[in-house]
């Protein structure tokens, strides 16, 4: 059982004292309905104590007693929220081997996360011939062949086409076909969310690009923002080589509401570094750049951005030439 706090969008896996540290099924259920807790589902806990392991870093005890449900989430929402924390790489995909060896923790890897969340564009659910549920999927450069430890997915063995997939560590163990004492920690997927299929739709401006900020902003938050046809704002948008840098908390002056989404594109002026700006609100549905606010906004927006989510860690761009330098 693990999840992703709300306030922080930090991962925390709750865990007992009992041997495997797991929480009892009985305080898994839905009080309401005594159904098993499942993915997208908001849970509320009390959490006692940071007990990190050297392998599993995220770990807190729990009083599982305490575990109570708060309903559920969208997959559009859940999505938009938590873009920051799907990973396109993640350390322990790394290389093409499904174990870890336990000494690895022990000389540099003690602080590296056990959890992770994943897109990928297609996923099969499998059992082999030993009869374990399996998941094959391809990402990075690896076609990864890995255990599905979630129990309670009740989907048939399938083609599950686009999936965002949460990977785990699992803990030291020795298979039965070992024939040495050796150890191993195993990579696992613990859960998986199908997803929609993407569409494609064509602006009065063309098809934009796969990185443009429309084009973004459709696949990741799942709409496309309106434009007002003005300092060629159309264009621009549907241009490549955007990025997205974060959500900000500020309020957008239209409505009120914070949630605004902040997409940066990198350019040159006199030879000087520089972004534009492509700020969307996710309730106006429209996109505007730097001057449709005023500077004390854009300047609040800066320092924000720059605490969380600086754009010399963002932009495509200047990571590049912060590696050639």
């Amino acid at each position: 059982m693990a999840g992703i706090n709300t306030q922080t969008l930090q991962w925390v896996r709750p865990i007992t004292d009992n041997l495997h540290c797991e929480v009892p099924t009985k305080n898994t259920l839905n009080k309401e309905t005594d159904k098993q807790l499942r993915p997208l589902d908001i849970i509320e806990l009390e959490i006692t104590e940071h007990h990190p392991l050297k392998y599993q870093r995220e770990n807190w005890l729990c009083r599982p007693e305490s575990i109570s449900s708060q309903g559920s989430v969208s997959i559009e929402s859940f999505y938009s929220r938590l873009i920051p924390e799907i990973q396109s790489i993640t350390w322990f995909l790394t290389d093409a081997d499904v174990k870890i060896d336990p000494d690895i923790y022990k000389r540099y890897k003690e602080n590296a996360p056990s959890l992770a969340l994943i897109e990928v564009t297609s996923a099969k659910l499998f059992h082999n011939h030993h009869g374990s549920r399996r998941i094959s999927f391809h990402h990075g450069k690896v076609n990864w062949d890995l255990p599905f430890t979630d129990d309670y997915y009740e989907g048939d063995d399938s083609d599950l086409g686009r999936s965002l997939l949460c990977l785990s560590i699992g803990e030291e163990w020795k298979p039965n076909w070992e024939t040495s004492t050796k150890t191993w920690h195993y990579k696992l997927v613990a859960g998986l969310i199908s997803l929609p299929a993407k569409s494609y739709l064509v602006t009065a401006v063309g098809a934009p690009s796969a990185d443009s900020l429309i084009s973004m902003c459709e696949r990741l938050f799942k709409f496309i923002p309106s434009i007002i046809d003005e300092r060629q704002k159309p264009i621009r948008f549907a241009a490549s080589g955007w990025t997205y840098q974060n959500r900000t908390s500020l309020n957008c002056p239209s409505c009120g509401n914070s949630h605004l989404l902040v997409f940066r594109k990198h350019f040159k002026k006199f030879a000087k570094d520089m972004h534009y700006w492509g700020i969307v609100c996710s309730i106006c549905k429209d996109a505007k750049d730097s001057k449709d606010f005023s500077r004390d906004f854009i300047r609040r927006l800066t320092q924000e951005l720059e605490d969380s989510s600086p754009i010399a860690n963002t932009c495509a761009v200047c990571i590049s030439n912060l590696k050639n330098y």
